[in-house]
């Protein structure tokens, strides 16, 4: 009697550990199915619990800092959403310096004055997404009586593109993601949480957007709305890049009657932690079962 006992409480244990494994591999761990994302470069989150009021436009652009290039000092009018991809840059936020690397990521608002620079021997790229009102500018010069001159190296704009958002949702998280596409690679069809505005840097792809193919080059931007499925691929010899900026609204609470849903990542917690239980009482009466022997 002794073995059975042992035996199922093996079997139990195993079956909530190969439940849990499966759980935690096969569950979605973010807002967004992705597809084959294999080639994702950079991807950051930013939560936006106060943005602009509408209606704003969405100012996405990538920059390139060569050795010694300045942005001189400098407003904006919405705030700014900013990973560094690439390098290093000392940013001077109303005049105090902050060094930031690649994988970083920082915000600029609009109350403040900034001058960056890269003061090392290495390129420096980033990624920023401006949520601009409606009749104000994205970027506004100011003199600079510590630096009168106009520097002799600026920073250069590899590609950007500007979209109005009308009724973005109150609260969201603003998604950065920088994709290289290999050549002659055609990734899984993928569906986007929120509305998702991609620009392609460098190269051309192919892109389906709910079956309706089209082609876009270097400069071309597109802007796909939430929940739709697309699928992009790369026909051509040469690799591509594309910078996103997704929009995906905030979703914690449950309402069911209202018709809302429980946040994934909430559930997933929820379900591991249930599991975790089992397979721990579980393993606690195996040991006892031994013992008993």
């Amino acid at each position: 009697m002794q073995f059975h006992i042992r035996s199922w409480k093996s079997r139990f244990s195993a079956i909530i550990a190969c439940a849990l494994l499966v759980m935690m591999v096969g569950a979605p761990v973010a807002a967004e199915n992705h597809g084959a994302m294999d080639h994702l470069q950079i991807r950051a989150t930013f939560t936006v619990s106060d943005p602009p009021e509408a209606p704003y436009h969405a100012h996405q652009s990538m920059l390139h800092f060569p050795p010694g290039a300045v942005a001189p000092l400098h407003y904006h009018g919405g705030p700014g959403y900013i990973t560094i991809l690439k390098g290093s840059v000392t940013l001077y936020e109303d005049g105090e310096p902050t060094i930031y690397h690649a994988g970083d990521s920082l915000v600029e608002t609009t109350d403040s004055e900034y001058r960056g620079i890269n003061h090392t021997d290495e390129d420096m790229r980033l990624m920023v997404t401006y949520l601009v009102p409606h009749g104000e500018d994205v970027t506004t010069m100011v003199d600079d009586p510590d630096h009168p001159d106009a520097p002799e190296i600026v920073a250069e704009v590899m590609a950007e593109t500007v979209r109005d958002f009308s009724d973005p949702p109150a609260s969201f998280e603003l998604v950065h993601a920088t994709v290289s596409h290999p050549a002659g690679i055609t990734e899984e069809p993928a569906t986007t949480s929120g509305n998702r505005l991609m620009t392609v840097v460098d190269g051309e792809i192919d892109l389906s957007i709910e079956g309706e193919p089209q082609t876009l080059a270097a400069g071309d931007s597109v802007l796909i709305e939430a929940d739709t499925e697309y699928q992009v691929g790369n026909t051509s010899d040469a690799r591509a890049l594309t910078m996103s900026t997704i929009l995906v609204p905030d979703v914690h609470s449950v309402a069911p009657a209202t018709g809302a849903t429980v946040d994934r990542t909430f559930a997933l917690w929820i379900l591991v932690m249930v599991a975790s239980t089992l397979l721990v009482t579980g393993t606690m009466l195996r040991i006892t079962a031994v013992r008993l022997r």
